[in-house]
């Protein structure tokens, strides 16, 4: 039997990804990061395993913006946005990562 709620449910489930495909983007931007490296961190993005560290740093870059002016009450937030672009670029420099069988893959 058909669902009713199969295709909103996906829809609603592409847009989120979307919509943090896009803050990801944004951040990266803003984070000043090449467009080459911005580039491999997306596509990185997309086939990325469940390793904790990258996922971590995915979330946060993808649902958090970045502060527009620097205060000492954001000061955490903005080190935050750099040192997990340090680590997501840092995994880049350690060469591409084999998707894992059972990985979870991001659209």
């Amino acid at each position: 039997m058909f669902s009713k709620f199969g295709p909103a449910k996906n829809t609603f489930e592409e847009e989120i990804a979307s919509e943090q495909r896009q803050k990801l983007q944004e951040n990266l931007e803003k984070l000043a990061v090449p467009k080459i490296e911005q580039e491999k961190i997306m596509q990185m993005r997309d086939n990325s395993s469940d390793e904790y560290h990258k996922s971590r740093c995915f979330w946060f870059l993808e649902n958090q913006t970045f502060p527009e002016k620097q205060t000492m009450f954001n000061q955490h937030h903005i080190d935050t946005f750099k040192k997990c672009q340090r680590e997501l670029s840092d995994a880049l420099d350690n060469g591409p990562e084999e998707p894992k069988s059972g990985s979870m893959k991001f659209r």
